[in-house]
């Protein structure tokens, strides 16, 4: 599955969240196991996106004197590091992930937002 960067950093951090505190409903074995394996691969991205994102802050940017936890930007370097991060977040890569059917999960009962973060994992049938 071809996808961007963005779309790799948004999904982690859906899914994440979706179902970080999944007590109201018992996944299936196949379902969770791929769905686990897609979070792991989805999460090794992110990192590296991460990293790369952080590499051009610290490139542009200088730490606050008066509060290290703090970066600042010139209205040039600002500009040149969001260009930078645009082009880091358009970038495509090619994603090994598990895709679902609607019958794989139709039994579920899942919240909005869990149903929310599948989305781009559903093929149709």
């Amino acid at each position: 599955m071809k996808l961007t960067n963005y779309q790799i950093y948004i999904a982690t951090q859906t899914l994440e969240q979706a179902f970080q505190n999944n007590s109201n409903n018992i996944i299936p074995i196949k379902l969770g196991f791929y769905l686990s394996k897609n979070l792991n691969e989805l999460k090794k991205l992110y990192n590296e996106i991460e990293e790369s994102r952080n590499n051009i802050i610290i490139t542009y940017g200088e730490v606050d004197i008066e509060d290290p936890t703090k970066i600042n930007f010139t209205d040039e370097k600002r500009d040149i590091a969001n260009a930078e991060i645009q082009t880091l977040f358009s970038l495509e890569q090619e994603v090994n992930l598990y895709e679902f059917t609607i019958s794989d999960i139709e039994d579920l009962k899942l919240e909005l937002n869990q149903i929310n973060s599948l989305l781009f994992l559903i093929k149709e049938q």
